[in-house]
């Protein structure tokens, strides 16, 4: 101890149990609403990833959808080649009815002739309606075919239509959800632009973040040579 009431000057007057006062600056504040944002990015990016996920599984479903479509397309142009086909046959079946039928008659006149011919006077009535008998059968059966061919492709172009409008129903669903799709792809470019944005954000949070570190550590050091002045 010294005789005099200074203190010793090499013994530093302060009580050393206490801590530094904290610098008075607004880095502390500044590096918590960087904290904050930080977090508040991360949840963002988050969320975009989960939308992200879900566009990727409806991306798939419109790839599905599209490959749906144009097997639908061939299974029409088929079915519209199958109708033309069949109208096709169906023209070719009343020429040859028709021309059938024209064969008929005519062979039924000639040996409607020929009978006059070999006894006209004692033949005649009877002949006649022996001709006609003949033509009216002939037309009956020729007609029964007809008929009956002409229902079969009545039936089948029935079906055949129905099932082109069933087509042309899942055709018309299609373009509905390639429409959505395209909405789909525009949400997808608008969120990777706030992606990028987002990117940007934190970035420049890394760069404020190293800046408030670096601002810290010339903090503490200054702080270390006050007390060694002290």
């Amino acid at each position: 101890m010294y005789d005099t009431d200074w203190e010793d000057p090499v013994t530093p007057t302060f009580d050393s149990r206490q801590r530094c006062p904290k610098p008075t600056t607004n880095s502390e504040a500044m590096f918590a609403q960087a904290s904050k944002d930080t977090q508040k990015l991360l949840s963002i990016s988050s969320e975009l990833t989960s939308t992200r996920m879900e566009l990727e599984s409806t991306r798939t479903q419109v790839m599905n959808l599209k490959a749906a479509d144009n097997t639908n397309d061939a299974v029409i142009q088929q079915l519209e080649a199958a109708l033309k086909e069949e109208r096709k046959k169906t023209r070719a079946a009343q020429s040859d009815s028709a021309h059938k039928q024209k064969e008929t008659i005519q062979k039924l006149k000639e040996a409607y002739g020929k009978t006059l011919a070999e006894d006209y006077e004692a033949e005649h009535s009877h002949s006649v309606i022996t001709a006609l008998k003949l033509e009216v059968e002939g037309l009956r059966s020729s007609l029964d075919l007809t008929e009956q061919y002409r229902d079969e492709t009545m039936c089948q172009n029935l079906d055949l239509q129905q099932r082109l409008d069933a087509m042309n129903e899942d055709v018309a669903c299609m373009s509905e959800l390639l429409q959505a799709n395209e909405d789909l792809r525009w949400f997808l470019a608008e969120h990777k632009r706030e992606i990028q944005r987002l990117h940007d954000i934190e970035n420049k949070v890394e760069r404020i973040d190293a800046i408030f570190k670096k601002s810290f550590q010339h903090a503490d050091m200054s702080l270390i040579n006050n007390q060694r002045f002290l």
